[in-house]
């Protein structure tokens, strides 16, 4: 399932607009680094310095991604990462310098950063006017019809509940059928229960009708059942199952 962009310009009511007073936020990233036998002082120091502020923008990012979805835009990693390139700013910055159990040299840097939500709420506009508008993909629909004549031993309601599983259980045929071919497309190899569980996550059950009638003196029941699934869905539950392999 690919993924279909319109390249339109965000314009109009896209554009971001806050209501709230602008903030300071405060960050503080900790970078530590243990001297090497070549490495001189300047060295390990620049080196706990990228750590500190590596530490550092992770958070501004997380605040990015947050504060951005809460208004309706979502970027990808590259995109939050030149927001927070564009905002952050270096406040204060402490060195430590001490010896680790070991007797090497090993020095820590704490590192103050800061940002003007205000002047983030400008670099959102700017990043989204340019950004290409992702339309999703239609919702995929799966639909199927079951009867069961009524048991001398049930009642209608477990008549009607096993007529509904007879459909459920076509519609997970196909549905597996699609997760399985999406999974390859990914060329992943799904086992039996990771497919049903992905199954279990996005399958949505959107409509059922019930209907019952009296056939040869016996109750007979008619299930029809309809399904959907996002695109969206079933691509992030087996994205995450990719990265599960991945770890392990």
């Amino acid at each position: 399932m690919k993924k279909i962009f319109a390249m339109l310009l965000v314009v109009g009511s896209l554009f971001f607009t806050s209501t709230v007073n602008a903030e300071i936020k405060t960050y503080v990233g900790e970078g530590t680094a243990i001297a090497s036998e070549t490495e001189t002082q300047d060295q390990i120091t620049k080196r706990a310095t990228t750590y500190a502020l590596k530490d550092a923008q992770e958070q501004v990012g997380n605040f990015i991604r947050n504060f951005a979805k809460t208004h309706g835009f979502e970027f990808n990693a590259d995109e939050i990462e030149t927001l927070v390139i564009g905002v952050i700013k270096v406040t204060d910055n402490k060195v430590v310098n001490s010896t680790n159990a070991d007797g090497a040299t090993q020095i820590r840097v704490t590192l103050t950063a800061q940002i003007d939500t205000d002047n983030l709420q400008r670099e959102i506009d700017n990043l989204a006017k340019n950004k290409p508008v992702e339309v999703a993909e239609p919702i995929k629909t799966y639909t199927s019809e079951a009867k069961a004549s009524m048991g001398s031993s049930e009642n209608q309601d477990q008549t009607v509940k096993r007529a509904e599983s007879y459909a459920l259980k076509d519609i997970r045929y196909q549905l597996n059928i699609d997760i399985r071919t999406f999974a390859r497309t990914r060329k992943l190899e799904l086992t039996n229960p990771e497919v049903d569980a992905v199954a279990d996550k996005v399958m949505k059950i959107t409509d059922k009708y019930v209907d019952s009638s009296l056939v040869n003196y016996t109750i007979e029941v008619h299930v029809k059942i309809t399904v959907q699934v996002a695109p969206a869905d079933l691509e992030r539950e087996i994205e995450k199952i990719a990265s599960k392999r991945q770890a392990e």
